[in-house]
């Protein structure tokens, strides 16, 4: 009886406006719709295998709109990346959205991925896509520059690569850090040795990771900037292993286009997945800037080392270092299942 009371007073009584703050409903009403705002964002990347799955997933996310993408040396050379990226924009329907080639070496110094990494994601394992509307434009800075001049509203870039492109933008203008809401960085390794030194390679150097050691300068330089940076170290992408398990999941899903591309992207990469070494690195930073109740950050003073020697690129924790949000945990099973909803649903 008191119940049904309370109900007939709420409805009654307008000025409680339970509708308006969406805290109170009735039984057997549908929950609410979604009604987030999309947040603007800008990618910036080398295009490997693993950025192209976190350009898929931003480009299908419901909760931001990719305004822009710049290519920056990594893994892949910048042109073939440049190429890869008009190429799945055309696949997708999104070749409106500008890309713009930027730097080919790092600030200081010609530090590169190795060569024989280079052909798979240049290529991005023979995966099938559409020849591309267009070619993408020079002068990816002056791209990150005019993409935030024209927002409304601050905008979030994504960094999947060196941060090289980004660092030259804050350089020239200065003032575009009122425009930045926020860098998402995949780099760094805080507190686990990082991913440089693999014996195949012959880098003496096991404390950097390889976003971080091929520019540390420009790494630096960004982190220093007094723009907000959550950083995704290799500390956290340690919890997302690609795993058979997911691959098989894919499989499963309804076949389309965007499917058939995400399948073919890990069977290039089967190899690590099978081995146990290959992780959704860049992917994190794609699904944290939409759904950042996925993660969960600390805040931590961060230097990266710029000295020559087998240090170079590490991110230690330093009283005088610049202060950015490290992502430490990951909620590996939301994490995925929203993967899976935005790219494939």
């Amino acid at each position: 009886m008191l119940v049904t009371i309370l109900e007939q007073t709420i409805r009654e009584r307008q000025p409680l406006a339970p509708g308006l703050e969406g805290r109170i409903r009735f039984l057997g009403e549908p929950p609410p719709a979604r009604t987030a705002r999309r947040r603007p964002v800008l990618l910036d990347t080398d295009m490997g295998i693993d950025s192209v799955m976190g350009l898929l997933y931003l480009l299908k996310a419901p909760e931001v709109s990719l305004e822009a993408i710049t290519i920056v040396h990594g893994i892949a050379d910048v042109e073939p990346g440049g190429r890869n990226a008009r190429r799945i924009l055309e696949l997708t329907g999104d070749s409106d959205i500008p890309v713009a080639l930027g730097r080919r070496r790092p600030l200081h110094g010609r530090r590169r991925f190795p060569s024989f990494w280079k052909p798979r994601a240049n290529n991005l394992g023979n995966a099938a896509l559409p020849a591309a509307g267009g070619r993408p434009r020079k002068g990816a800075v002056d791209l990150i520059l005019s993409t935030l001049a024209a927002s409304a509203e601050p905008m979030t870039l994504i960094a999947m690569g060196p941060l090289t492109n980004i660092a030259l933008a804050l350089e020239k203008q200065p003032g575009i850090v009122d425009k930045i809401d926020e860098i998402a960085v995949m780099g760094g390794a805080v507190e686990v040795p990082g991913n440089v030194g693999d014996p195949h390679v012959g880098i003496d150097n096991t404390a950097a990771e390889w976003n971080f050691y091929l520019d540390p300068h420009a790494a630096e330089q960004v982190l220093t900037s007094g723009v907000p940076i959550r950083l995704m170290p290799l500390d956290a992408t340690l919890a997302l292993p690609v795993t058979a398990e997911f691959v098989d999941r894919v499989r499963t899903r309804p076949r389309d286009q965007t499917s058939e591309l995400l399948l073919s992207l890990l069977e290039a990469v089967s190899d690590g997945i099978d081995a146990g070494w290959y992780y959704f690195w860049d992917v994190l930073a794609a699904v944290a800037t939409a759904r950042p109740e996925v993660v969960a950050c600390r805040e931590e003073t961060i230097d990266v080392v710029t000295q020559e020697g087998s240090l170079l690129g590490w991110t230690r924790t330093h009283v005088d270092g610049a202060r950015v949000c490290v992502v430490e945990e990951v909620n590996r099973q939301a994490f995925e299942e929203d993967l899976l909803k935005a790219i494939l649903d």
